[in-house]
């Protein structure tokens, strides 16, 4: 390995025998696995360098991740984790080997799954207008627009608190009950103007039906102004904590 070469970390999985890995990492290098105790790294050799959020590059990344899940517990590492050198790999595992080991005990026989839910757009107005926010627009409407600038300015601060409020009754609603058929779960923060609920769960393979079983009885009040998205599986990004 030269000195403008680095290691590429995808993520941890348990040691066994006979690992099969076929995939080609960043860079089409080929990937192997570092040992440190009764856990394998999976890595590759890259240059050493910081790596552009390219999705060419993200997607390999998660290939890797994704079809080692299927045949492994995986503690899936975030894109761009570029290690120097494989002395610094080795003091990585050492100093973080007993929180993984958390982590692969914590996620052993389980998927992530992701559930988001949205306003459609043409019910936004619908859905979370109340008395208030009408009389405030019906008041702007008939304003100078100079005038009415602090007013736009209110009237923003009571639409993302009318979405607030709707996104605290989706999370008593639907997050919390399905929160119960899960062995962790996250309510994540809505990172668009229609999102109401972002919110990853951590489930036993064998639980999956049942969680999905809930699922279908809490959802269809909200099919027609809403938009429903349930994803997975996943590697559990979401629940995975790695810190020394």
């Amino acid at each position: 390995m030269t000195s403008l070469e680095g290691i590429y970390l995808y993520c941890i999985i348990p040691k066994q025998e006979n690992i099969k890995i076929e995939n080609i990492g960043l860079e089409e290098g080929k990937l192997y696995t570092v040992e440190y105790k009764d856990i394998l790294a999976v890595v590759s050799n890259v240059p050493y360098k910081v790596y552009d959020f390219s999705m060419e590059n993200i997607e390999i990344h998660e290939n890797v991740v994704k079809d080692l899940m299927n045949y492994y517990t995986v503690l899936p590492f975030n894109y761009g984790n570029v290690l120097k050198t494989r002395n610094d790999l080795n003091s990585f595992l050492k100093a973080t080997y007993i929180n993984l080991k958390k982590n692969i005990l914590k996620v052993t026989g389980k998927i992530e799954v992701g559930l988001k839910i949205f306003i459609k757009s043409e019910y936004l107005n619908s859905v979370i207008e109340n008395d208030d926010i009408r009389r405030m627009k019906k008041q702007i409407a008939g304003m100078n627009e100079q005038l009415a600038v602090n007013l736009k300015v209110e009237l923003g601060r009571m639409v993302k608190k009318a979405l607030e409020k709707k996104q605290g009754e989706l999370e008593s609603k639907i997050f919390l009950k399905l929160k119960k058929f899960s062995s962790h779960a996250r309510s994540n923060e809505c990172n668009t103007v229609n999102m109401v609920l972002n919110a990853s769960f951590l489930i036993e393979k064998e639980k999956l039906d049942l969680f999905t079983e809930e699922l279908n009885k809490l959802t269809p009040s909200y099919d027609e102004k809403y938009m429903i998205k349930f994803t997975g599986p996943w590697p559990p990004y979401n629940f995975v904590e790695i810190s020394k």
